[in-house]
């Protein structure tokens, strides 16, 4: 079995009246196991983005507590201190988050 490539999986959004995420749903990996869902805001997502934690969009397999479903990476486009999350490559300063579920 290969190797998830993968430190936090991102669950859900909420975005504000910019249509820039303000908080997230993740799950963390600690080691071999995950943490329950829990909220970070904007500049702490982004934090752990900059100290290298992958990504990715997904949602937790009912019953199976360290399964994943899992999607596309998360990117971070910076600029200058601002930092933008999105689902692309591309180095546009805006989030670009269309199909994250909303909470």
């Amino acid at each position: 079995m290969p190797k998830k490539e993968y430190d936090a999986v991102l669950e859900a959004i909420r975005v504000d009246e910019n249509n820039q995420l303000s908080l997230a749903r993740i799950y963390k990996k600690h080691g071999a196991i995950w943490s329950d869902l829990f909220v970070v805001d904007r500049e702490e997502l982004i934090k752990r983005m900059k100290a290298g934690q992958r990504f990715v969009l997904g949602t937790r397999i009912h019953q199976l507590g360290s399964t994943f479903d899992t999607g596309k990476p998360l990117y971070l486009a910076s600029f200058e201190e601002n930092g933008f999350i999105r689902l692309d490559q591309e180095h546009i300063s805006a989030d670009y988050l269309p199909t994250v579920p909303r909470f």
